[in-house]
């Protein structure tokens, strides 16, 4: 799998979704509330319903909702190869 590591400035919620180029979302990697620092995920190319995704560019978004500035977004390209 791939390991995809954040970082979360503050303790608070995140969500962190995997979409495909078309924009729709395929997997919801990691959501709730986190302390602050250095978190990692992994992720092993499998949608939302357990099916193996085909090769190819996606994007994972890391989204901190209710932070002062209201809803940070992280928005990051990786390549699956099978």
């Amino acid at each position: 799998g791939t390991l995809i590591s954040y970082s979360v400035p503050s303790a608070g919620p995140v969500i962190l979704e995997i979409f495909n180029i078309h924009g729709q979302r395929v997997a919801t990697l990691d959501q709730g509330l986190r302390p602050a620092g250095i978190h990692t995920v992994s992720w092993t190319g499998i949608d939302a319903e357990g099916r193996p995704l085909a090769s190819g560019v996606y994007f994972y978004r890391l989204r901190l909702p209710g932070g002062e500035r209201g809803i940070d977004r992280q928005t990051h390209k990786m390549v699956l190869l099978r």
